[in-house]
């Protein structure tokens, strides 16, 4: 199952798609007016003729094209992302990949088989990394990889752990993660905060997530509603689409010190009852550290083959010997 809206066009290829969709409709309109002719003739059907002719053109070219110009993108995105990298300073270190702590959680509840990171580069205030998984389809000759999502994340540290807590912007894709997290752990804020974000927290935790995520955090957060955001562990997540790293990056880091000033007022005061003695004010109980994940893609991809197999079994009695 694929997230809706979770490829980025900005730089993958969109010009391939229009071309091929150009192309398509020149072809049908060529073929229409060619079929008009008995026999075809080129001299007797001009415009058939000239159809077919551009729209071979636009299937060829523009893929083409496209190939091209995505690969200059993938360049010029990995040149300004070591121009960050340099810019930074002694400060920053370009790493493989994020260690299993900045890694983000929800993301790995994605429905692909494979992920990985590229382009990390981490500060001691936070690490950014491009995450990447993999799309599949089944087709005739078996599991075919067709394509690759992408997100730009960066992961900024807190002093302490806190609850496991989603937050899916209205404005950054949709609201996707609803296929990935259980409907169950919803909550509501007070204001306008639902128009911009849909908010998860473990069963249990929704008192708590509202004793630190007050008036004052929700406000900044508005401010960055261009982003999805998560809590788990020790970290705030910022997730977006795949910009050019010289203006994506600072941009994020910006919006992860704004909202975590905000918290700091609130959640170095935060402990969490259920454990005991001094554990809890920098600890979570299990209970809270992870969102439980949505039984819809498994039960969607159950009536699949229920129902497949029920028609299956239909034609199979139907069908003459």
């Amino acid at each position: 199952m694929t997230l809706p809206g979770a490829r980025d066009y900005h730089i993958e290829q969109r010009g391939s798609d229009a071309g091929s969709a150009i192309g398509i409709i020149a072809v049908i309109v060529g073929a229409a007016f060619a079929s008009s002719v008995p026999i075809f003739d080129p001299g007797k059907s001009p415009v058939g003729f000239m159809g077919l002719m551009v729209g071979a053109a636009f299937l060829v070219i523009f893929p083409l094209y496209s190939m091209i110009m995505t690969r200059r993108k993938w360049q010029e995105r990995q040149l300004s992302f070591a121009r960050v990298v340099a810019s930074l300073g002694a400060s920053a270190t370009a790493i493989a990949k994020p260690d299993a702590k900045e890694s983000a959680i929800s993301l790995k509840m994605l429905p692909e088989d494979e992920f990985h990171f590229e382009r990390a580069v981490r500060t001691p205030a936070w690490t950014y990394y491009d995450f990447v998984y993999d799309l599949y389809a089944h087709t005739k000759y078996g599991r075919q990889k067709v394509g690759a999502g992408y997100y730009a994340v960066m992961s900024i540290l807190l002093p302490r752990e806190l609850p496991n807590i989603l937050f899916d912007a209205a404005a950054a894709r949709h609201r996707q993660f609803r296929w990935l997290i259980d409907s169950s752990q919803q909550l509501s804020f007070e204001g306008d905060f639902d128009k911009h974000f849909t908010a998860y927290a473990p069963d249990g935790y929704h008192v708590d997530t509202l004793s630190f995520i007050t008036p004052e955090v929700m406000e900044v957060m508005v401010q960055y509603a261009q982003y999805d955001m998560e809590i788990a562990g020790d970290r705030l997540y910022l997730y977006d689409a795949l910009e050019y790293p010289e203006t994506q990056i600072p941009a994020m880091a910006a919006a992860g010190e704004a909202i975590t000033k905000k918290l700091l007022n609130n959640i170095l005061t935060y402990r969490d009852e259920r454990l005991d003695g001094m554990t809890n004010r920098q600890s979570i109980a299990v209970a809270g550290q992870t969102l439980n994940r949505s039984l819809a893609p498994y039960l969607i991809a159950a009536a699949i083959v229920i129902v497949s197999a029920i028609i299956f079994v239909i034609i199979a009695i139907v069908s003459p010997e």
